[in-house]
């Protein structure tokens, strides 16, 4: 089993797609053998949520940044990114769907706290419960003022549809 390891940490995030399938493949292969000795094992692994959790933080980093150079980035490397991200999220999908209890729940309070809660939900938390003012308007960077609008205006409320550049 040390093939679990050495290839979710050393090919985990390889620059091939094809090679971050296989070694998908091979991860979700291990967490289906019935045998008691590997299923402990598997259970076991610190290795496994933390090399998903860096991974998956990456890709969000890696996104958020491409995003944010909107008019700098390419369309590709745009979607590229996110491509990248959403192979993640599939296959932490096929990986809590084929996963042992144990090894579930310890995935889930990894994602949960590494990864939920700080990328996607404390974005939307208004500043007061942080110690700021107001609900968050910026993503990322902590500030305490609202971002402008896309049309450059103060917002009258009717920017969540399609423009507004949230999201």
């Amino acid at each position: 089993l040390p093939l679990l390891s050495q290839a979710a940490l050393t090919l985990w995030t390889h620059e091939e797609r094809m090679v971050r399938t296989a070694v998908r493949t091979i991860v979700l292969s291990v967490c289906k053998v019935a045998e008691a000795a590997v299923q402990e094992y598997v259970c076991g692994s610190g290795t496994l949520p933390q090399v998903l959790v860096a991974a998956l933080l990456a890709e969000h980093e890696r996104a958020s940044e491409a995003l944010a150079r909107r008019e700098g980035a390419s369309v590709e490397a745009v979607e590229e990114s996110l491509g990248r991200l959403l192979d993640e999220v599939y296959f932490v999908n096929d990986l809590l769907e084929a996963a042992l209890e144990p090894l579930a729940r310890r995935l889930s309070s990894a994602l949960l706290s590494s990864f939920v809660l700080p990328c996607l939900a404390a974005p939307l938390v208004p500043h007061a419960r942080l110690g700021g003012e107001g609900p968050s308007h910026v993503l990322h960077g902590g500030a305490s003022e609202a971002a402008p609008s896309p049309a450059g205006g103060e917002g009258s409320g009717e920017g969540s549809g399609e423009g507004s550049g949230e999201g």
